[in-house]
């Protein structure tokens, strides 16, 4: 056959890549999941750099401790952290309501582990770093554009990247879902406030010390008639030091949380606010609440996802995590993070069907992606709804303000029914959310 002029170019084949949004604990873990599949991605973060100290505590569940291990990670989170092995529920006296033993490891496998926020995402960003692949810090996302073969994100600093699939999982207050669904409105506040952080062990006496009960494994839960306060040894500090996580939620104005977030000074708070209410609790509370304001206090109006989004995907872009998802803390938003990123995993890992040593790696097809995308909120949603209802009771109970005689009906009812819930599953609680593993984790990555 012959030709008048030169032949045209090709044009460029579609990028392959999976441009993830967000370098939290979805985003992260995600991304470790994908290379080791060999599954090209790229992770963007607003912020400029990884903070190796910010940030509160969290609890990962057994369920997340079961994805960590998947990924080799379990050993080395357990030794950030410490183990959680019962929950123990008083009075703001210190009267005793109820405890609730946890045998994790035996139950569900692994142990449910507090350990600092830091702690978590610094992890998981040096094994993708160590798997060879740099986050993209400083590139906070402006645009999005989809298109027949592929998705265009722009960012503020004016560069841009182009995928064949974008992940939100910038969070709560996901950019990647407000230019998605612009029409969802924002996050609403819950009508409380959570303020904590860590203190030295070494700022409580060894009588106190006995008082909190960390040594048995113990998270305790103080009650009043306004508010509850968390107390547990989370995981070492820097120099190796033993830590207590302490920890408050209770109703409080917006314009009043908003001002000891943005324009209160820590000392301010501690006379002006937490003194009034709970500066007569029983010991150690009082020196734990002094102590925190002191060494740093984390100030978080609590907000959360008005409704269910009616899907978390369009076209070829996906939401996972807090981005599609959050309600509030339930103790549990981390954790079904990490299903979030090995469920999804797991799906792509079908749909691009990479072996190792493939030279080329091809672009997945819009109706393998919009199928996936479909099995995805099939699979999710059930769990996800179900956790993020039991979410919801438990902002409204911190919301809760009772009179003397309705606290005693509280304590007295749940004293009743933890009990009976203990002897009747013999201790084994929350079966269905701990228990839980992702449809064929242990062989992913074989």
């Amino acid at each position: 056959m012959s030709s008048s002029g030169p032949l045209s170019p090709s044009p460029p084949a579609p990028s392959p890549d999976v441009l993830i949004v967000g370098g939290g604990v979805a985003g992260l873990a995600l991304a470790i999941c994908l290379r080791r599949l060999h599954i090209p991605c790229r992770v963007f973060e607003a912020y400029p750099h990884l903070s190796e100290t910010a940030g509160a505590c969290l609890q990962i569940a057994p369920n997340g401790i079961n994805v960590l291990s998947a990924l080799g990670l379990k050993d080395e989170f357990v030794r950030r952290g410490k183990k959680c092995l019962q929950f123990r529920f008083c009075t703001h006296r210190d009267e005793h309501v109820a405890e609730v033993p946890i045998d994790g490891d035996k139950h569900f496998g692994a142990d449910a582990i507090m350990a600092g926020r830091y702690q978590l995402h610094t992890m998981l960003a040096r094994t993708l770093e160590a798997d060879g692949l740099a986050i993209e810090y400083g590139r906070r996302l402006r645009a999005l554009e989809q298109h027949a073969d592929g998705v265009t994100l722009t960012f503020e600093d004016g560069s841009s990247a182009t995928g064949a699939i974008v992940v939100g999982c910038d969070g709560l207050h996901s950019t990647t879902r407000q230019l998605l669904f612009p029409a969802v409105p924002k996050p609403d506040f819950l009508g409380y406030i959570g303020l904590g952080g860590v203190v030295p062990l070494s700022t409580l006496t060894p009588e106190q010390v006995a008082l909190t009960r960390i040594d048995q494994g113990t998270m305790t839960a103080m009650r009043g008639l306004v508010g509850v306060w968390y107390i547990a040894e989370t995981g070492p500090s820097a120099t190796g030091e033993r830590q207590l996580f302490v920890w408050t939620n209770f109703p409080l104005p917006l314009d009043m949380c908003n001002k000891a977030r943005t324009e209160m000074t820590p000392e301010q708070i501690c006379k002006e606010i937490l003194e009034p209410l709970f500066g007569d609790w029983a010991d150690p509370l009082p020196t734990l609440m002094r102590a925190v304001c002191r060494e740093g206090l984390v100030r978080q109006p609590i907000q959360g996802l008005g409704a269910e989004l009616p899907h978390w995907s369009v076209e070829r872009t996906l939401l996972i995590g807090d981005a599609a998802h959050a309600t509030g803390p339930a103790g549990e938003g981390a954790s079904v993070a990490l299903e979030d990123a090995q469920y999804l995993a797991r799906l792509l890992k079908d749909v691009y069907s990479v072996k190792p040593g493939d030279a080329t790696v091809t672009a997945p097809s819009s109706a393998a992606i919009t199928a996936m995308f479909a099995q995805y909120d099939a699979h999710r949603r059930p769990r996800v709804v179900a956790i993020n209802n039991e979410s919801r009771e438990r902002c409204e109970e911190k919301r809760r303000v009772y009179t003397p005689w309705s606290a005693w009906m509280h304590n007295r009812m749940m004293s009743v029914i933890l009990s009976v819930l203990v002897w009747w599953t013999g201790g084994v609680i929350g079966a269905e959310e701990n228990a839980y593993k992702i449809p064929g984790y242990d062989t992913m990555f074989s």
